[in-house]
């Protein structure tokens, strides 16, 4: 865990701000302030106060770093993705229909880094068509990188005399270099952007008998065969299909699987899938 000097906080608490909400780290230590609208009187006071967010340390009460929000919107939304050492963390500013910035906050010995990552995946995106809604999704790995995926759909609102096009980002930041060592985007049809927003989605087997979790796990699995199809090329997705068919063979070639130990199968076998989903 990296140690924080306390002779890093320049800024004082701020007045009028409360921790928003699903924004704090795993560790529970950090999370995001946003302003409480009913503590400012005149509106151009809460107007001001709105543009800003702040990165807080929630025990010892103080501010790591102010955060100004991008394209400032009155009906605006935050999704904050936290490594799991909770040493960083990426902010995803949006609007109703459309993006509005995309930020990495990593924690430094004196506050915090941040880096702008919403520029390349618009710009990416743009490439392909102009965007309006787009939903990201990311990995932290232990080497540094962070995988990034977004799917972009330019009619969210399905407006009947406009067409709608759909568009996939997939890119790896290399936070060591601080820097971006893959990035491409391409066009999706409706189906395979319906496909990958449920591939995408994280995902955990749920409660119940041993039984039930195995039915999710075959749905689980469908999902993420429709995923890499999508995203695969022929080559590649013809040699998972020779794969997957070898991995259904073992269970039929031996003998009458129990629940518990096809469990185990099927869990082993849906981690190396959403590897391969999730591979630049």
């Amino acid at each position: 865990m990296l140690l924080l000097s306390a002779t890093a906080f320049a800024i004082d608490w701020p007045s009028g701000f409360q921790l928003e909400e699903e924004t704090t780290s795993p560790d529970g230590r950090l999370g995001i302030l946003s302003a409480d609208g009913k503590a400012f009187h005149r509106d151009e006071d809460h107007a001001k106060a709105a543009r800003l967010m702040y990165l807080a340390d929630l025990k010892e009460h103080r501010i790591i770093k102010d955060i100004a929000i991008p394209g400032y919107s009155e009906a605006r939304y935050l999704e904050v993705n936290w490594d799991a050492d909770s040493s960083a963390c990426v902010l995803v500013h949006r609007a109703r229909h459309s993006l509005l910035g995309i930020e990495l906050v990593e924690l430094t010995r004196h506050g915090a880094r941040r880096t702008d990552l919403g520029g390349v995946v618009s710009r990416a995106l743009d490439q392909t068509y102009l965007c309006c809604r787009v939903d990201c999704h990311f990995r932290f790995l232990t080497d540094g990188r962070l995988m990034v995926r977004c799917l972009g759909d330019d009619n969210p609102r399905e407006l009947q005399d406009k067409e709608r096009t759909f568009g996939l980002f997939t890119g790896v930041f290399d936070r060591r270099k601080s820097r971006w060592s893959s990035s491409k985007s391409g066009v999706l049809d409706e189906g395979q952007y319906q496909t990958l927003v449920e591939a995408f989605e994280p995902w955990t087997p749920p409660g119940g008998s041993n039984g039930d979790v195995l039915h999710a796990m075959e749905e689980r699995m469908r999902v993420l065969g429709n995923g890499l199809e999508a995203v695969l090329t022929r080559e590649r997705y013809r040699d998972f299909q020779r794969d997957q068919d070898v991995w259904k063979g073992a269970a039929k070639n031996g003998e009458a699987a129990v629940v518990d130990s096809e469990c185990v199968r099927f869990a082993e076998r849906l981690a190396k899938m959403e590897a391969l989903l999730w591979q630049p």
